[in-house]
């Protein structure tokens, strides 16, 4: 079907807002991954953090403890996937109720007034976001879970070093591939809270994009944790 040309001027705020919230929220893991490549990041840092800490558990004779704190962090990756089923049931409960919006953000908005097909296109594009991130919280969680049964069948110690060498970085990226799907997850929050701009007005979304993005480049390369885990990591090797 041609698309209606005369159409474009009258919602191009529209476009830019969804060309900035889903390509942002797509190309952002590739970008910090582009970044990683010229200087350190957190998740880098993090990963040899996780190496170390594997390298101690495998000495240690008892590993309650590991399992422990790997079993707290499966538990924050449960609060985070049962808080966005609650955000997707409020978001299909939007989508069916698309004319009641409509007609109340009416009211206000009246640079851009909203329309019902518009109104369920930015729904359905922060729905998408947070269904996104439901799935990467449940990989993660099991992935953490697989975690937890490769820890338990770890030899006892002692262990040879050559053994330690080995196994220590396989868990290390096990852990972390568990950590990146469920920073994934959290990133849906970040720029589903971009998306809610939109309903106030488009034009608010390219701005809230780029500064999401600064506040997350700048907690993966310059912030006072990455300071503290360096520092950590240095004085542990």
């Amino acid at each position: 079907m041609p698309v209606d040309t005369n159409l474009i001027p009258v919602y191009w705020p529209d476009l830019l807002a969804i060309a900035m919230l889903v390509g942002s929220w797509r190309l952002y893991p590739l970008s910090l991954a582009v970044i990683g490549r010229y200087r350190t990041t957190l998740n880098d840092t993090m990963l040899e953090i996780r190496q170390d800490w594997m390298v101690s558990m495998l000495k240690r004779e008892n590993r309650i403890t590991d399992a422990a704190l790997i079993g707290h962090v499966i538990s924050s990756a449960s609060f985070f996937t049962s808080t966005t089923v609650l955000v997707i049931g409020a978001l299909l409960g939007a989508l069916a109720n698309a004319e009641t919006i409509v007609s109340t953000l009416g009211r206000f908005l009246v640079a851009h007034p909203p329309t019902v097909w518009l109104t369920q296109l930015k729904t359905v594009v922060i729905l998408t976001i947070f269904v996104y991130g439901f799935f990467k919280f449940t990989w993660a969680i099991r992935q953490y879970n697989y975690m937890i049964a490769m820890v338990g069948a770890a030899p006892p110690a002692p262990l040879p070093d050559a053994k330690i060498v080995a196994l220590a970085p396989i868990y290390a990226r096990h852990f972390s591939r568990a950590a990146h799907d469920f920073n994934h997850g959290l990133r849906a929050y970040y720029f589903g809270l971009a998306g809610f701009a939109w309903f106030i007005d488009p034009l608010i979304v390219p701005p809230a994009v780029i500064l999401i993005i600064a506040i997350l480049v700048r907690r993966q390369t310059h912030s006072g944790v990455l300071v503290d885990v360096q520092a950590a990591r240095d004085v542990l090797r």
